[in-house]
């Protein structure tokens, strides 16, 4: 695909995305922080990358402020613990397991799947739904089975891994963003 087919691509998606969907995670987002909650993301491949990217980026937000760290935690990171569980409870299961042992009720747990259908994130965000947490999915193609069972869902209807990566990236970038604005003017009232 040639470079301005590509961007034309990007252009689209995100011209027909409903920015109300990502002004509302980063409020629940804010809320949460503001909670105490605990945020988990997770993703396989780039989505990992992406997942990993947004769970810093969530937590640098809040850094320099008088209240604690937003605690955020990308279940893809632990490469050691991810292939214990692989190992011992098979790849479906790596997300799950952490869950269990860390997911409180009101946390947020984020999967990035370009497919929507890898069954480690969908065991993970049932996992999630049965205990309370909010369930927030970034999925392209046609959504799959996270579009179905997540509480939110950002979809891109793309076949092409590469756009749906790149725009989910932009995607995690605006919540970021609104969510940094909404702590800044939490503390420039005070």
């Amino acid at each position: 695909m040639n470079p301005r087919t590509y961007a034309e691509l990007i252009r689209k998606h995100l011209s027909l995305m409903d920015f109300r969907k990502v002004e509302l995670i980063a409020d629940r987002l804010f809320r949460g922080w503001i909670r105490e909650k605990q945020v988990f993301t997770m993703g396989n491949g780039g989505s990992m990358a992406t997942a990993s990217h947004f769970a810093s980026d969530l937590c640098k937000s809040v850094s320099g402020r008088k209240k604690d760290l937003f605690r955020v935690i990308s279940l893809s990171d632990n490469t050691p613990l991810l292939t214990a569980l692989a190992n011992d409870f098979g790849y479906e299961r790596v997300f799950e397991k952490q869950l269990e042992n860390s997911l409180r009720a009101g946390d947020f747990v984020i999967a990035l799947s370009a497919s929507g259908n890898s069954p480690n994130l969908v065991r993970a965000v049932r996992c999630a739904s049965r205990a309370g947490a909010e369930t927030v999915a970034l999925v392209g193609f046609d959504g799959g089975k996270l579009k179905k069972i997540a509480g939110h869902c950002l979809h891109i209807p793309e076949n092409n891994y590469a756009i749906v990566e790149d725009i989910h990236l932009i995607l995690t970038h605006m919540i970021c963003s609104l969510f940094k604005k909404k702590l800044n003017s939490v503390f420039l009232k005070k």
